[in-house]
């Protein structure tokens, strides 16, 4: 016996309908927690591998604070005289950059020997006229095999001048006794350089500016010292 044909009733279209609807939003429910499940995995916990950076990253070290003092009759930072008992330059000049002060001076040399210094000086020409400023280089040289550290600082660094024929005419530690302290590391062969500029005039301790009178012509000889350390004298003259 045959079926009827035809359209079914509208019950059986509104169940198939609340079917379809019930199993997509199950579907929509699952995938929603999956994802929340998925994204819920990192916490606020670091990882493994940030727990041993953090903890094996060694703390800052302290910043040592620097600072060169000023006092009247030495050198500023800058190498400018701040007295006005003596001549400008006369008080020792870094040449090239000087190394910060509170450095870290713990090196396999440790503490310079005199043995490990090399000191020379040199005027800027041979010949100069009577009254004429004379230009002095200091060269202090680590001739070592290992680095070392040496206080290079105004009280250590200084140019005597003699006249051949006599006794000391003029000391920059005379007019600029210096102070305080320059630690510097000296790598083997590096070299330290000092500019003083002698004002061609004779000084004693104090430096009382009267006292202080152009040398006469003659050969003079400059020598250059670090403590008590003296480098060769060298000649140059005054007409």
């Amino acid at each position: 016996m045959w079926e009827p044909e035809g359209p079914l009733p509208q019950q059986i279209y509104r169940r198939r309908r609340f079917a379809a609807v019930g199993v997509a939003l199950v579907v929509l429910i699952v995938v929603v927690i999956l994802v929340a499940v998925s994204c819920g995995g990192g916490s606020d916990e670091p990882s493994a591998a940030a727990v041993v950076k953090t903890s094996d990253s060694p703390e800052a070290p302290a910043t040592a604070e620097s600072g060169t003092a000023t006092p009247t009759g030495t050198a500023t930072s800058s190498g400018t005289a701040v007295s006005g008992t003596a001549a400008p330059g006369e008080a020792p000049q870094p040449a090239g950059a000087a190394q910060a002060e509170g450095q870290e001076t713990t090196v396999p040399g440790g503490q310079c020997a005199d043995s490990s210094i090399g000191l020379t000086v040199a005027p800027d020409k041979p010949n100069y006229t009577v009254g004429e400023s004379v230009t002095f280089i200091s060269t202090v040289t680590n001739i070592g095999s290992v680095p070392c550290v040496r206080d290079l600082s105004g009280p250590m660094i200084v140019n005597t001048v003699e006249a051949v024929d006599g006794g000391q005419v003029w000391s920059n530690a005379d007019c600029f006794p210096g102070t305080g302290s320059d630690i510097r590391t000296l790598e083997p062969g590096e070299q330290a350089q000092f500019k003083m500029v002698w004002a061609g005039t004779t000084s004693s301790q104090g430096c009382t500016p009267a006292d202080r009178k152009p040398v006469p012509p003659g050969v003079y000889a400059v020598t250059t010292h670090l403590g008590s350390l003296a480098g060769k004298p060298v000649p140059f003259n005054i007409h």
